[in-house]
């Protein structure tokens, strides 16, 4: 079996050693850094993360809340770390697609479980994703728009990114599309 074993790998070897004669002879391989080592892409170190808890009632607006919530605790930075909970009326932008799509609502009788709801938010702006179950089971997912409200509970453990941080959405020229923008603030600027 060892024997096998050097035969398969003398092609692997041999093909090494090319790569590496022809890396030589051409110079040292050009590296592209990263997009997160880019200014504005990440926080310049690890930051302490303060955990808050938020329990939603029927009838509440995700996204509202969670803004709402922002502002009045002043997070400049939260991040959705852990969410259960049902909806009725559930809005969310398919990938792709410009505009939403409403599952359930009024008169339609319909509920689904939240199974997942990550993300970015700020008092601001938000950059949410949730999947839904129905009760056959399928499932739905997307950009969680306004209007997903609450059937009987959401129990949100939100995390907020402190050290100085806030998150700001602004346009990007690449992807066409508000994106993330991560601001360490001065000391001056900071509450």
């Amino acid at each position: 079996m060892a024997a096998g074993t050097a035969l398969m790998l003398l092609p692997l070897a041999s093909s090494a050693i090319a790569w590496s004669r022809r890396r030589k002879k051409e110079g040292p391989a050009v590296v592209k850094v990263p997009s997160w080592q880019k200014p504005r892409m990440s926080t310049s170190s690890a930051v302490p993360m303060g955990v808050h808890v938020l329990r939603l009632q029927p009838g509440d607006d995700i996204v509202a809340s969670l803004r709402m919530f922002a502002q009045e605790r002043e997070i400049n930075a939260g991040c959705v770390l852990s969410c259960v909970g049902s909806t009725s009326r559930t809005t969310l932008r398919p990938a792709g697609l410009d505009i939403g799509r409403v599952f359930g609502g009024e008169g339609a009788g319909e509920t689904f479980e939240i199974v997942s709801l990550v993300g970015t938010f700020s008092a601001d702006a938000h950059n949410l994703h949730m999947a839904v179950s129905g009760k056959d089971c399928t499932t739905y997912g997307g950009c969680v728009l306004f209007g997903c409200t609450v059937h009987t509970t959401a129990e949100i453990v939100v995390g907020e990114v402190q050290g100085r941080t806030r998150f700001i959405r602004e346009k990007d020229d690449m992807t066409g599309y508000k994106e993330l923008r991560i601001e360490q603030l001065r000391q001056d600027d900071y509450y």
